[in-house]
């Protein structure tokens, strides 16, 4: 067939071209500069419009919902598991319970509530996705399983459960400013007269305006964000039940806990324990097809980061967007030097801990953010300037500390 045969050329064309051609700046940053390049691709396609909400839908859905799941079951299957990995589990619950007692105690001076559940919910809690390609780049299949272990040791329960009680507790009042929808003030002035003018001449409401002034219409982002935003609002619970309510939501732990169990994440690192503790004979062909799959999730990844970067804040939330980020370089940095300076673990495992410390915040601060009331757009720009710091620092770790 052709696709072979076109596949086969191009292998044979990248393999004739050597990274010695590369300056020597640049083959030392080389995947850095190509996931950042891969990054800059998907906010171009999303700027001009080439990429839509729903494309973006679907590639969420292929990036952690297929991809991301095989990868793990892919490693737990094929990974050699030993004792050392599988205390890091243990290591894992003590760690994620020291963040989260520093982290209420950082955040524990702040009186108004809606920034402090804020700061929580983007100070603990890692999207560890981003440290998965260094990972397996410099440790492989046992590195992975370790960065797995750990995410089921702590991180899981601290992201969904953790951060779902606090965004709770710590919501902001349902008539606090961050609640209402970001429409500016001379759209609103320009509706009122539009409407005014609609009312006067009767049964001409439905029709085309006289006024030669249009009706201002918000992009797709303004209105999900308002949407998510206005109180009352309707708001989609973890089941999946959409409710009404002059205020937000209080989660009980069936709504807490019943996401958790339907996380593919979850279940295929079971399924990948299951099939390695078992000893389920690997075959070539399938896991051909799940490597190839598996491979899918980095630039998948990196082109969803690109696609989602929006930078429309005004000033004062720039300023706690960069008060949120400080504190969680903080508290994280603080607690990878307690792990690479004290602990006595070997040091591939020091140094993928450390690695998992410099991941980005957890994905559950937009979607608490949505869910209870809190600015989402403020939230959205954490996630995405802590995902880019994120991937500098972990390259730059990864490079520094393996060199070693």
């Amino acid at each position: 067939s052709l696709f072979p045969l076109v596949t086969g050329t191009m292998a044979e064309s990248i393999a004739g071209i050597s990274i010695e051609t590369l300056p020597d700046e640049l083959q030392v940053h080389v995947d850095f500069v190509s996931n950042a390049a891969i990054v800059l691709f998907g906010y171009v396609m999303r700027s001009t419009g080439f990429l839509r909400e729903e494309h973006i839908a679907g590639m969420r859905l292929l990036t952690f919902s297929v991809c991301l799941p095989i990868l793990i079951f892919t490693t737990l299957w094929t990974a050699q598991l030993e004792a050392d990995i599988l205390m890091l589990a243990l290591v894992s619950a003590v760690i994620h319970i020291g963040i989260l007692t520093l982290t209420y105690a950082s955040c524990a001076a702040v009186q108004i509530p809606g920034k402090r559940g804020y700061l929580t919910m983007s100070c603990q809690g890692l999207g560890m996705a981003y440290c998965y390609g260094a990972v397996l780049e410099n440790f492989g299949a046992s590195g992975m399983a370790a960065v797995v272990l750990v995410e089921l040791g702590g991180n899981l329960w601290l992201t969904i459960v953790g951060n779902g009680v606090l965004a709770s507790l710590w919501r902001p009042p349902p008539q606090q400013e961050e609640s209402r929808p970001m429409v500016p003030p001379q759209a609103v002035g320009l509706g009122l007269r539009q409407r005014g003018q609609a009312s006067a001449h009767g049964q001409q409401s439905d029709a085309e305006p006289t006024s030669p002034a249009a009706p201002i219409e918000l992009d797709a982002d303004l209105e999900m964000i308002a949407t998510a935003q206005s109180a009352p609002a309707v708001l989609q619970d973890p089941l999946g039940a959409s409710s009404v309510s002059d205020r937000a939501p209080t989660l009980s732990w069936r709504e807490v806990l019943a996401p958790i169990l339907r996380m593919p994440m979850l279940w295929a690192a079971v399924l990948g324990c299951l099939f390695n503790v078992t000893g389920v004979p690997l075959n070539y062909l399938p896991l051909k097809v799940l490597q190839t799959l598996s491979q899918c999730f980095p630039p998948l990844l990196y082109l969803l980061l690109g696609s989602v970067l929006r930078f429309r804040l005004a000033r004062h939330q720039y300023l706690e967007v960069l008060q949120a980020i400080c504190l969680r370089c903080f508290i994280w940095g603080s607690a990878a030097s307690v792990i690479w300076f004290t602990l006595p673990l070997s040091f591939q495992h020091r140094v993928i801990l450390v690695l998992i410390c410099a991941s980005p915040t957890s994905t559950t601060l937009l979607q608490y953010s949505q869910m209870f009331g809190y600015d989402a757009s403020r939230s959205a720009m954490t996630y995405n300037i802590s995902a880019i710091l994120s991937m500098a620092g972990i390259h730059v770790l990864s490079h520094s500390m393996v060199a070693r």
